[in-house]
């Protein structure tokens, strides 16, 4: 009975010795190895280090049967909802990357960059344990290759399974090509052919109309603006203008000044500079502005009419009377 007490005792002790099944690994550290394929193709590595693939831990993780996240640093302030057991979907993942780089944006923070390049792969080694953002510095110049960021665990728990300290995690990559060359324009005359067929062609047209027909339907010229009638106007005019009328409506007054027309070019007064208003005056001719209209002349022409058929009449009878006085 002695032995077996002393036997349980040993045996709970090494069981309290041994690690706990999934738990951390003290001073145990991991490795992320990020896969970059564009289209099924590996990039170079050349196109792989130009990405500049970046990482930032933003969380600690502790490990007790399964993990739990927790925020550190300035992301412990904000208000970034990153799940305590780090489960996320796609989604979920790109949109809380996008969040915390936001956040990151201007805050001296400890970015991790010494990733091993590879054809197809970019390799960080070292890692402790917790929550990392993976993210790139987008180069200027075109092609080139873009990256989605997105959130990684390090190590990653695997269940029954046990820690996966050596991650894989393929990278989402775009494509930005270069743009098109510009439109290059042949110098005038044409760029000639540089090897020109030596051969003259051998059915020549034998009767070449020498005269094509012309343009059967030519496109109409636009009218022509209307032109003042003072081709060249006194003074200079570039800093205070035209009278406010259309220009084909005024001439020159050989004073500096201008007469307006109508539309039938009848005078109607004269428009002169005033320095002192600093605008053009209109001076109606005031004969001309008492004249009866155009319009107002309809009214005689009955009266004229039958006036003029009264004195036809009355000539007509005194020509008879007085031819049949000399008759008698």
């Amino acid at each position: 009975m002695k032995r077996l007490a002393i036997t349980l005792a040993v045996i709970l002790c090494a069981s309290l010795l041994l690690p706990v099944p999934g738990a951390l690994a003290s001073g145990a550290s991991g490795t992320l190895n990020l896969v970059l394929e564009y289209e099924g193709a590996a990039l170079t590595a050349e196109q792989a280090q130009a990405l500049n693939i970046r990482l930032l831990k933003v969380a600690d993780v502790v490990i007790n049967g399964s993990p739990a996240y927790t925020l550190i640093g300035d992301f412990d302030a904000s208000d970034i909802d990153l799940p305590t057991n780090g489960h996320m979907v796609a989604a979920k993942n790109r949109d809380l990357a996008a969040e915390f780089i936001a956040f990151a944006n201007g805050k001296s923070l400890t970015w991790l960059n010494g990733a091993v390049y590879a054809a197809g792969s970019a390799v960080f080694s070292g890692l402790d344990p917790g929550m990392y953002l993976v993210t790139h510095v987008s180069a200027n110049g075109t092609p080139r290759y873009d990256m989605m960021s997105f959130l990684v665990p390090v190590p990653n728990y695997e269940g029954s399974s046990g820690l996966n300290y050596n991650v894989t995690a393929t990278a989402k990559l775009t494509f930005v090509p270069a743009p098109p060359p510009p439109p290059t324009t042949d110098p005038p005359g044409g760029d000639p052919d540089p090897t020109p067929d030596p051969s003259p062609d051998p059915d020549p047209d034998p009767d070449p109309d020498p005269d094509p027909d012309p343009d059967p339907d030519p496109e109409p010229e636009p009218d022509p603006e209307p032109e003042p009638r003072f081709p060249d106007p006194p003074g200079d005019y570039e800093d205070i203008g035209l009278p406010p009328v259309p220009a084909d409506r005024l001439i020159t007054d050989g004073n500096g000044g201008f007469i307006e027309l109508d539309d039938d070019g009848v005078p109607l007064g004269k428009w002169e500079w005033d320095p002192d208003e600093e605008m053009w005056l209109f001076d109606p001719f005031p004969p001309l502005a008492n004249l009866p209209q155009t319009g107002l002349l309809s009214w005689p022409i009955p009266l004229l009419l039958i006036s003029g058929s009264l004195m036809a009449t009355t000539g007509t009878m005194l020509v008879k009377r007085s031819n049949k006085q000399e008759e008698e």
